[in-house]
């Protein structure tokens, strides 16, 4: 339900903190300035977000696609039925 869907949420927003800060705290370990560090996390919180919005895109275009195809089969297998 409703609950459950929160509780995943918040698992996975715990999840994403506890690795962004552990990214920070090995990058200030070994020596990298604050700045540099924040940018590094965010290119590696950029390129995450952008595959997983390209996977998405990409499955629903083939969804889509399919769906299209579906349809047509069924169509042309309709009027092929009535002649």
């Amino acid at each position: 339900g409703t609950g459950h869907a929160v509780a995943i949420q918040g698992f996975f927003q715990n999840v994403a903190m506890l690795l962004a800060l552990s990214i920070y705290s090995y990058a200030v370990a070994q020596s990298l300035s604050p700045i540099a560090a924040m940018l590094s996390l965010g290119v590696v919180f950029f390129v995450a977000v952008l595959a997983l919005t390209l996977y998405h895109f990409y499955v629903n275009t083939i969804i889509v696609n399919s769906l299209v195809f579906f349809k047509k089969i069924v169509k042309s297998s309709r009027i092929r039925n009535k002649n």
